[in-house]
């Protein structure tokens, strides 16, 4: 008889998150720094929320530069990886963007999460 548990496709969900004070971009002539990163933090959160409570039966991975990001993915109980790049270890309103030749492409980070989450067993990505 065999165990339907270890015959399920694994499904790992990926969060690519831009550190705090770069995600959208295009309200930044709108709102303040301070509010920009309270907004990417919270939307960070409700998503996070979101999935749980889908009741996916996944794992939840979130990749970032930030290590604010992903202290705020593990403590609502996400996997988190850093993207492989420099983390923006700074206070969040010192981080700044790094230049466009050096910053690192959502799908290298994707590639990087997808094969992390293999390796720990997914067979399905939902991104």
């Amino acid at each position: 008889m065999t165990n339907n548990a270890q015959n399920r496709p694994r499904l790992w969900v990926v969060v690519p998150v831009k550190p705090f004070n770069e995600g959208k971009s295009r309200l930044a002539a709108h709102i303040t720094p301070q509010q920009r990163r309270a907004l990417n933090r919270e939307l960070l959160i409700r998503t996070l929320t979101a999935i749980n409570q889908a009741h996916l039966d996944a794992e939840i991975l979130v990749i970032s530069r930030d290590t604010h990001a992903l202290a705020v993915a593990k403590r609502a109980g996400s996997r988190t990886l850093p993207e492989k790049s420099q983390p923006c270890t700074a206070p969040p309103n010192a981080c700044t963007p790094s230049d466009t030749e050096s910053e690192p492409q959502l799908n290298a980070a994707l590639t990087q999460a997808a094969r992390h989450a293999a390796a720990h067993g997914a067979t399905k990505l939902l991104v």
